[in-house]
């Protein structure tokens, strides 16, 4: 298919993604919403498979968590990374509260027992 024909069709005439050692490696843009607003990430990562950019929602979201607890912000749970390829289709939505685990159940008392 021509550049043109590609072009009339609405599909870009240029390679989407890069080449590295050999290998085509697709462009994903990791877009993070939350309550407060959106950030658009303008460059992207260029990655082998979809799992990889997932991979890297989920450490971005993590990273974000850890942030928030250090500065006493609320969390969101429902915030998410929004992962897009490099033509705007949505891919994914990796979901704050998919990221981590939480535990709630009874803790076990580590203070040792006085003799009766």
């Amino acid at each position: 298919m021509s550049p043109g024909s590609r072009w009339r069709s609405g599909e870009p005439w240029f390679p989407i993604g890069r080449q590295t050692a050999g290998v085509m490696m697709s462009r994903y843009f990791l877009h993070l919403c939350e309550r407060a607003g959106s950030v658009v990430d303008g460059e992207g990562i260029d990655a082998d498979h979809e799992e990889d950019a997932v991979h890297q929602a989920v450490s971005t979201i993590r990273d974000v968590i850890a942030n928030d607890i250090l500065a006493g912000t609320p969390v969101g749970l429902d915030s998410y990374i929004l992962i897009q390829d490099a033509r705007g289709h949505e891919l994914r939505r990796i979901y704050f509260r998919d990221a981590v685990h939480f535990v709630e159940e009874p803790l076990v008392d580590p203070s040792p027992r006085k003799p009766d």
